[in-house]
């Protein structure tokens, strides 16, 4: 069974290091590194400047097996944007992170702040396996949309943005 936990300070400070497999989510090691930041850096003092988030692990029996979670960003006032979602590969296949999305949805739907109707992901059309994680968020049911905070031009690459509508919103 799949659950989310949402990992609060010391816990999310050394999730990677006690769970090493989670930095294979990503083939590129910059992504890798980026995502390890991210979640060890959250709720730290010097990361005050972030806006709104949560951050979750992905779990099977208690074990973390991926990660997910939503921030603030962008110019678009009712779309949140999606942190570092995967699985890892040795669990990949058996529909764990659709189930941990829609477990996420449900989440966000109750608790995420009002204004919120979507939740966007970009994905950075230079990554070799591009396709298959557009796909894969093709068939959660997100849709492409024109994001102008994460297109052609955008620091990171071109991309392309989907996003999907939160339940009841």
């Amino acid at each position: 069974m799949i659950t989310l936990h949402t990992l609060v300070i010391p816990e999310n400070q050394t999730l990677f290091s006690r769970y090493p497999e989670l930095n294979d989510i990503w083939e590129v090691p910059s992504l890798q590194a980026e995502a390890r930041e991210s979640y060890e850096r959250y709720g730290l003092v010097e990361y005050k400047f972030e806006k709104k988030g949560e951050i979750f692990s992905i779990n099977e029996d208690n074990v973390p097996i991926g990660i997910i979670g939503w921030f603030e960003y962008g110019e678009f006032p009712d779309v949140l944007r999606l942190r570092y979602y995967g699985i890892v590969p040795s669990r990949r296949r058996r529909h764990y992170g659709e189930q941990a999305m829609n477990i996420f949805l449900t989440y966000l739907s109750q608790h995420a702040p009002s204004q919120y109707i979507f939740l966007a992901e970009s994905v950075t059309l230079s990554r070799s396996i591009a396709p298959a994680i557009i796909a894969h968020f093709k068939r959660m049911g997100f849709v492409e949309f024109d994001d102008p905070n994460y297109g052609s031009n955008a620091d990171c690459g071109k991309t392309q943005s989907l996003r999907i509508r939160i339940p009841g919103r």
